[in-house]
């Protein structure tokens, strides 16, 4: 990308997070069009670009879900402002349909796709988002498209994506292209296996099962089912344990409030399209994803290992035939939130290590509170956490709060101040000459000694 797109993405970026629709379309009409930028470029390089950036804040937990509505929202405009003043290619003579598959919400890469097409000299049919399977199938049976493409974002909706395809082929027989951000991360065997670009093509008639479609039973259909059936006493299971902690009550039981219900439905629904694709990849890349969000949000990593952890005990109390399948990949996903290399997974990866040495130290010292090697966990773990962001703020939030929780106990705050210190000085002789821990753990007693919160 040239540094002329590179300032125009920003600008245009910037233009998104203040809301301002009308400079936004400005950018990319006066200072893309009107200085000889080509519109497939300004849908790349600075719509999707820009757009993508919007997700990264948000994961980050920089800019709020109502932030990142009004950036897509704006998106939508300005795809619209150059779709009108486009000139389309000559007609090829070939029909395109395109949709987002029933339940996808996420219509925007459908739409720059649709916008692509048309300009190209496609004649492009676009249904839009979440497009029920049975009115799907109706459009192609009317429309008889030379070409059909379907859009998946989330992995959870591939299910939906293969009952799109094989109603399709039942009335059709062109060729269907799937696409969108759940087929770079699932590759279920002979469905959804697609280029670096997550595009496909399925012809009916082919070999096999069809590019995300729904030729093929997996071989857990039975637990895929009896884990839907389940969901929801598997959640309020798995909460109930969670949360008859008070600290972690306290601690996040208002997000659990909120959320958890939510959460614990996304778990399993990703469960099951790990166990329908054969593909711990889904679950694990899932598992990833939250890491990266709810850290970014004042959580830790143990907690959510811990969650898988009681996910799996759950399931396996089942006792389903077939339920040691969904307890390994659950596991897994656990296993996934390691974090591979740097400060932070050295940190991570010698946590038991931390631990134990501070509690030796503690107890050496004679401190006479009830030593908690849960608290020292939990303070190791949002160390790491802090190095994976390069955010120090991310520990001292967190010693803050547990200043306060403290506080409101009755509990001196210079049990705290031990208790960081000699994790401090755990993880220094594990890891020696870390200028980055010097930082963060200086942010971590200053909260400590700050007022409470």
């Amino acid at each position: 990308m040239t540094p002329a797109l590179t300032e125009l993405r920003d600008c245009y970026l910037r233009a998104q997070l203040a809301g301002d629709r009308r400079e936004a379309v400005r950018l990319l009409l006066e200072d893309g069009l009107g200085a000889g930028v080509g519109i497939d470029d300004l849908q790349v390089h600075v719509i999707r670009a820009a757009q993508n950036e919007i997700g990264r804040l948000w994961q980050l937990n920089r800019v709020s879900i109502a932030q990142e509505h009004m950036a897509t929202a704006i998106s939508q405009l300005s795809l619209a402002a150059l779709f009108e003043r486009a000139t389309p290619k000559a007609p090829l003579g070939k029909s395109v349909l395109l949709a987002c598959v029933e339940g996808e919400l996420h219509e925007l890469p459908a739409r720059l796709v649709a916008d692509a097409l048309e300009l190209a000299g496609f004649d492009v049919r676009y249904l839009g988002a979440n497009v029920p399977t049975g009115n799907l199938v109706t459009a192609v049976r009317e429309e008889q498209p030379d070409l059909i493409g379907l859009s998946v974002t989330m992995s959870f909706n591939l299910p939906a994506l293969r009952s799109a395809v094989a109603g399709v082929r039942e009335v059709s027989d062109r060729p269907v292209f799937i696409g969108g951000h759940a087929t770079l991360v699932a590759e279920p065997r002979g469905r959804a296996r697609g280029d670096a670009g997550g595009r496909q093509r399925e012809r009916a008639g082919g070999d096999g099962a069809p590019s995300g479609g729904g030729g093929a039973v997996s071989r857990h259909e039975a637990l895929i089912g009896q884990l839907g059936a389940a969901c929801d006493r598997l959640t309020e299971r798995v909460l109930g344990e969670m949360y008859a902690d008070p600290f972690w009550r306290e601690r996040f039981g208002a997000r659990a409030d909120k959320h958890g219900r939510e959460d614990g439905r996304f778990h399993v629904q990703y469960l099951q399209q790990a166990l329908a694709d054969d593909e711990p990849a889904v679950l694990e890349n899932y598992a990833r994803w939250l890491q990266q969000v709810l850290t970014a949000r004042g959580m830790c990593t143990l907690h959510l290992a811990e969650n898988f952890e009681r996910l799996a005990a759950a399931v396996a109390d089942e006792r389903w035939p077939d339920g040691q399948a969904a307890v390994d990949l659950l596991q897994a996903a656990k296993t996934a939130l390691a974090y591979p290399n740097g400060l932070a997974g050295e940190v991570q990866r010698r946590a038991d290590t931390i631990v134990l040495a501070a509690a030796v130290a503690l107890a050496e010292a004679g401190d006479e509170e009830p030593l908690q090697v849960a608290e020292l966990a939990t303070l190791v773990s949002y160390c790491a956490d802090a190095l994976a962001l390069t955010s120090p703020r991310a520990l001292a939030d967190h010693v803050a709060w547990l200043a306060g929780y403290l506080d409101r106990r009755g509990i001196p705050r210079a049990r705290l101040v031990r208790r960081i210190e000699a994790i401090r000085t755990a993880i220094e002789q594990q890891l020696p000459g870390e200028p980055a821990l010097a930082e963060l753990f200086a942010a971590a007693l200053a909260a400590a000694h700050r007022s409470a919160v």
